[in-house]
């Protein structure tokens, strides 16, 4: 099934590029004719196309913005039936309005040409989406002279003059430093390499793990939102938030798992069953098998069969962390002895 699924997105993708690269030749020839023109490729739409739920991109239509004095051309076709648009209006007759880059309305900003023939949308065709506000503004500016732009409006967002990007970016640093500090600096106990990759590709831990990643995405993308902080740095903030909160989870819980814990670290006997390699004596009670392959030569010194105490904190939670308070100093007075 999962197979099916990944030929279903490639397939989709090579669609889509193939259908920009039509659409490229197609306005590339539209714009052939305009030479000696004073020109601008934009991208159009309807206000009717942008409030449709089922439309497939927040582009209606391509083409040209063509200056003519005192005239505004329109001439471009439409992506999904390719029917031309030609589309001639008096300067003066025109209102433009900024609109900027709304939820709606996709990555790109756009700006509303409003005439007593209707209200047309249109945003600079600007391959970079990054760019699109000043290329859009740079039309305005070059073919309405006169029109006033909101300096504050059609800025780029700051992100640091907004409360709650402020907040995601205190916290995206705070679950890094708690992750880092916490796991390689503060922390005695340690979870097992072995642990570890069991909780992962544990089924129920990634459904768990998913839907809580979800779910904290969605409300984190709506707040920020809300804020009134654009839809392409809302995802970015909730990106770095998420990815964070996955490196802060598994340090969270060992931390969650040791408030917990009802009683201090215990010893729980091992078997020596090849060199570094322990298994638990009583399985019953569920310890990992150990493994040390960066100590062998410690391990070496006990003959196969031996049993050894390895200590762990063992919570609520069900996590095994090795305690190294307990647990390093056999191995460090071994090393120190050999120099």
């Amino acid at each position: 099934m999962i197979y099916i699924v990944q030929l279903l997105a490639i397939a989709y993708v090579v669609w889509v590029l193939w259908q920009n690269r039509q659409q490229k030749k197609q306005q590339d020839a539209l714009v052939k004719q305009l030479r000696g023109k004073r020109f601008w490729r934009i991208h159009l739409a309807r206000i009717s196309y942008h409030s449709n739920f089922w439309r497939h991109s927040a582009v209606e239509a391509t083409g040209a913005l063509i200056d003519e004095e005192d005239k505004i051309r329109f001439l471009g076709f439409r992506l999904q039936n390719k029917k031309s648009i030609d589309i001639t209006l008096n300067k003066s007759d025109l209102t433009i309005h900024w609109l900027g880059r709304q939820r709606a309305k996709g990555p790109f900003y756009w700006a509303e040409c409003a005439s007593p023939k209707g209200s047309l949308l249109f945003c600079a065709d600007s391959r970079n989406v990054m760019q699109s506000r000043e290329a859009l503004r740079d039309i305005l500016s070059s073919a309405f002279p006169a029109l006033e732009l909101d300096e504050e409006t059609t800025a780029d967002f700051a992100l640091e003059k907004s409360p709650r990007s402020i907040a995601t970016i205190a916290a995206f640093f705070g679950l890094f430093f708690f992750s880092m500090i916490d796991s390689f600096v503060i922390s005695r106990y340690e979870l097992t390499d072995a642990q570890i990759v069991s909780l992962i590709f544990n089924p129920l831990v990634m459904a768990a793990t998913l839907l809580a990643m979800g779910a904290l995405g969605f409300l984190a993308f709506h707040w920020l939102r809300r804020g009134g902080i654009p839809s392409r740095e809302s995802w970015g903030l909730v990106a770095l938030l998420v990815a964070t909160c996955l490196g802060a989870a598994l340090p969270g819980a060992k931390r969650v798992d040791q408030w917990l814990a009802d009683a201090p670290s215990q010893e729980y006997r091992y078997r020596i069953v090849g060199v570094a390699r322990l298994e638990p004596v009583d399985t019953r009670l569920g310890p990992p098998v150990m493994w040390f392959p960066r100590g062998k030569d410690y391990w070496q010194q006990f003959p196969v069969g031996t049993e050894y105490t390895i200590p762990f904190l063992h919570g609520p939670l069900g996590l095994w962390q090795l305690d190294h308070e307990l647990f390093d100093p056999p191995l460090r007075k071994f090393y120190e002895g050999k120099g």
